[in-house]
């Protein structure tokens, strides 16, 4: 049955129901539900397992007696370990599913002409994407960026410059809407004025966490897209964020690693995207810092060294992508001579007031005014980061002089 046949009439929405009852009740993989849509040994029609015993299913769609045994209790209204919550019937489940839309969510199948093209390649492709907003075209370049959840400020300084750099020219950005290097990544190509998406490992219907609820609703607000395969509802689990990192590799064109220890969930969605023959670029930093060693790691075995958003840009011209002039760049910043001293003084590595005043030889009023001032413009920052005393001020945006 082709896509268009599968697409179209009663039928298929009745169809579609019955996926949305095997995604949120029986607590099957996408591999399973691809299995029972593809007819297993081709004796049993999909719309028929409700009816089936356990030994039958098996046998019929080429699952195991476990997989089985969770489906038949879902179809009774059972409880099933290991599911998106508490089953429901397949009669509950059509109620919901008819609510989505009244929520804002579409639901793609495989099948369904939405679905991303990138993504029907992969090994392991999900079988259902919940999705609000618009998702990024084939012919849209896009890029992963991904990164601890606890960064340096190296990590956010160079997500910040390369990741808005990358949505000001045109490249949709990827990312999973964590705490730390995805939030970065998210903000920067809101701010330039670019496009994101947010690929979740909970029900889109809820923000996780909950304190990068802002950033959600500006993905939206923006044309971007939030996206999830695990139904509305589905509360944020451990093992869901592993399995969402394919889909966050599998939508873009190039993954980007901003910071990585050794043994991060980063290293997971790399692993992803080597697998579907992604272009990955790793962010080199300090041997000693434990958040490059990750990266480092990466570059040893392969990863291209990140230098910038220019260097990504030629990565995706050479996969047919074409950028014209980058429009939104920020007006250069007119500084007065004491604000130049004091960002002259200011590097990547945090420095204390003190040292500022001793490396400037200005009154700590001047440079205190000075501080503040480079503050609001966003060329400088203050950090905990580094040993006492003194206020930690830290760093510039950019890589060129206001």
């Amino acid at each position: 049955m082709g896509v268009k046949e599968e697409m179209t009439g009663e039928f298929t929405e009745r169809r579609k129901m019955l996926w949305f009852w095997l995604a949120s009740s029986c607590g099957l993989s996408a591999a399973e539900i691809h299995r029972i849509r593809d007819g297993g040994n081709g004796s049993a029609d999909a719309e028929d397992i409700v009816r089936m015993r356990p030994e039958e299913i098996a046998e019929n769609f080429g699952l195991s007696e476990q997989s089985a045994e969770k489906v038949r209790t879902a179809a009774e209204g059972g409880t099933v370990y290991g599911g998106q919550g508490a089953a429901e019937s397949p009669e509950r489940a059509a109620e919901k599913y008819r609510k989505l839309a009244e929520r804002g969510v579409a639901m793609l199948t495989f099948y369904d002409e939405g679905f991303p093209d990138r993504l029907r390649l992969i090994p392991d492709p999900p079988f259902l994407l919940f999705v609000k907003g618009r998702l990024p075209g084939t012919e849209e370049p896009a890029a992963a960026v991904v990164g601890s959840r606890r960064n340096m400020d190296y990590g956010r300084l160079c997500t910040e410059d390369i990741t808005g750099a990358l949505a000001d020219a045109g490249c949709h950005v990827i990312s999973g809407l964590a705490y730390g290097i995805d939030a970065y990544a998210h903000r920067a190509a809101l701010d330039a004025g670019g496009r994101t998406s947010a690929v979740m490992g909970c029900g889109i219907d809820e923000c996780y966490p909950a304190g990068n609820y802002r950033i959600y609703e500006r993905i939206l607000e923006s044309g971007g897209a939030v996206i999830s395969e695990f139904p509305p509802g589905s509360p944020a689990l451990a093992w869901h964020f592993p399995i969402r990192n394919r889909i966050i590799s599998g939508l873009a064109d190039c993954v980007l690693v901003m910071e990585a220890t050794k043994k991060s969930g980063t290293q997971i969605t790399v692993s992803y995207a080597l697998d579907q023959g992604r272009d990955v670029f790793a962010l080199p930093g300090r041997v000693w810092d434990p958040l490059s060693a990750g990266c480092l790691e990466m570059i040893r075995d392969g990863a291209q060294i990140l230098t910038g958003a220019d260097q990504v840009l030629e990565a995706l011209n050479g996969k047919g992508f074409v950028f014209g002039e980058r429009g939104r760049k920020k007006p250069r910043i007119a500084l007065a001579k004491e604000e130049k001293q004091v960002y002259s003084a200011l590097s990547n590595d945090p420095v204390t007031q003190e040292e500022v005043l001793r490396k400037t030889a200005l009154s700590a009023a001047a440079v205190f005014r000075a501080l503040t001032r480079l503050e609001l413009e966003g060329l400088a920052f203050r950090t905990p980061q580094g040993p006492p005393p003194g206020s930690r001020v830290n760093g510039w945006r950019g890589g060129e002089p206001p």
